[in-house]
């Protein structure tokens, strides 16, 4: 598989030339609305696209530093700026890249459906599997973020009491979801490793092959939204549930 190298990011730079020296960075421009060819330095492009700029510039320079520090860089962002990015990344998965695979997938079964059953079964764990990532992410977004959200309304200012009031009868059901999500999250990854790991015998056969690249691909960006989600975004939210847990009691 080809390694990409990618240089620090410097505003000259347009998302045209940023993608061009590494692909997966592709995903990134495309969940937050802007276009691959686009040949504009991103010092000059509307910041209205960007809940913020520098969140954005680091997301891109995750890609080629995956490993268990590079999530320090985003300790400071503010908890409206994680929770926008984990919304806007949910939203992509479900109406670009899921849908993408399933169509790779439904394309390779009409065309070679007789020679290679497996791919029934292949389609039948994918639906499977987008099931579950749907059903995770509308518990989130149901739970966690309003709570992320409320809890940053406190923050800026302690005499609110609307969002006291909101996140003394519902941090409950936030917090049974953050504590069992490592759990769904490890069972995901077995499922994972399954499909990851099985080889077709017919190596004349290469339908198999693009599928497991474009999912492995995805893994990948869901592995930095994971580790986001799990070690920074939830983190402050224990922390600041901490903060006031007094008031709250």
């Amino acid at each position: 598989m080809q390694n990409f190298v990618l240089k620090m990011i410097n505003t000259e730079q347009s998302p045209y030339n940023i993608i061009k020296e590494c692909e997966p960075t592709r995903h990134v421009f495309q969940r937050y609305g802007l276009s691959s060819k686009n040949s504009t330095p991103l010092a000059k492009i509307d910041k209205s696209s960007f809940t913020d700029y520098a969140f954005f510039v680091d997301l891109l320079e995750t890609y080629e530093n995956i490993d268990e520090t590079f999530v320090n860089v985003f300790e400071h962002y503010n908890l409206p700026v994680l929770t926008d990015y984990l919304k806007r990344s949910h939203d992509y998965y479900l109406a670009v890249r899921l849908p993408h695979i399933e169509k790779m997938i439904r394309e390779q079964i009409e065309r070679h459906q007789d020679s290679h059953p497996v791919l029934l079964v292949l389609k039948e764990f994918f639906e499977m599997y987008r099931a579950d990532l749907e059903e995770h992410f509308q518990e989130e977004e149901e739970s966690v973020f309003p709570l992320a959200i409320h809890l940053f309304k406190l923050q800026e200012n302690p005499l609110e009491q609307e969002s006291l009031i909101w996140i003394a009868q519902n941090k409950k059901g936030a917090l049974d979801f953050i504590e069992n999500h490592k759990n769904e999250t490890s069972d995901l990854k077995e499922i994972n490793s399954a499909f990851l790991g099985y080889n077709v015998r017919d190596k004349s056969f290469t339908g198999h092959e693009l599928i497991l690249k474009e999912f492995n691909d995805f893994q990948k960006d869901l592995r930095i939204h994971a580790s986001i989600e799990d070690f920074v975004f939830g983190k402050k939210v224990h922390e600041l549930l901490q903060t006031y847990q007094r008031r709250l009691n």
